[in-house]
Order: C-alpha cells, then sequence, then structure tokens
C-alpha cells in the first residue's frame, strides 16, 4: 500500500482565519471601558480553542478588526477606514488601555 503524501499547506495552522473573528466575540464578551483583557488574556483564550496565537499577532487582528468594522459602521471602504483610523483613536471600536489591555469601547446595538 503507497503511502499517502500530505497536502502542501501555506504555513497556516489549522483555524487561523477565525482567529480575528474569535477575538471580536471573545472581547465583546469579556470587556468594556472598565473592563480589559491583555493580549496574554486573548492568546491563552486562543490556545484554549485550539489556535497557536503570538501576543503581537493580536495587536495586528485588533487593527484589522477596527478597520473592517469602521469601514462597516461608516459604509467606506477599508483604505478610507485605515486613514480615520490613523487620524483619531476615537474611531477605534477596541482600544488599548494604557498597558491594562484591550476592551471594546463602542457597541452597537
Amino acid at each position: 500500500m503507497a503511502e499517502e503524501k500530505k497536502k502542501p499547506t501555506s504555513g497556516r495552522k489549522n483555524d487561523q482565519k477565525m482567529k480575528p473573528y474569535l477575538v471580536y466575540c471573545y472581547l465583546m464578551r469579556k470587556t468594556d471601558a472598565n473592563h480589559f483583557e491583555s493580549a496574554e488574556d486573548i492568546k491563552a483564550y486562543l490556545e484554549e480553542c485550539g489556535i497557536h496565537a503570538e501576543r503581537r499577532s493580536i495587536y495586528r487582528d485588533v487593527h484589522e478588526i477596527n478597520k473592517v468594522l469602521l469601514a462597516l459602521q461608516e459604509d467606506i471602504t477599508l483604505e478610507e477606514a485605515e486613514e480615520l483610523l490613523l487620524e483619531d483613536e476615537e474611531n477605534k471600536i477596541i482600544r488599548l488601555h494604557k498597558r491594562r489591555g484591550f476592551y471594546v469601547a463602542q457597541r452597537n446595538y
């Protein structure tokens, strides 16, 4: 019986595409203006979900989440959202509080 060959991967681990969504859901459940979650807390949660994450990748994910949410909220392109985020921190839906952690600052009801 011939040995089965594994399909080549592009270096990404299983379920990595779900990571930003899980980060967003976690922050929506666990945070507000008075309750924060550190990148290490988020990383630990992702590990529980079976998704490997590096601390610095959490910061990238949060940036991308902010960009997408702002684009949807304002009905603008991702490029326009990127510019608005660079112009003013108040445009961020998820914010980083001085070394204490991330929190969801704006909630849509």
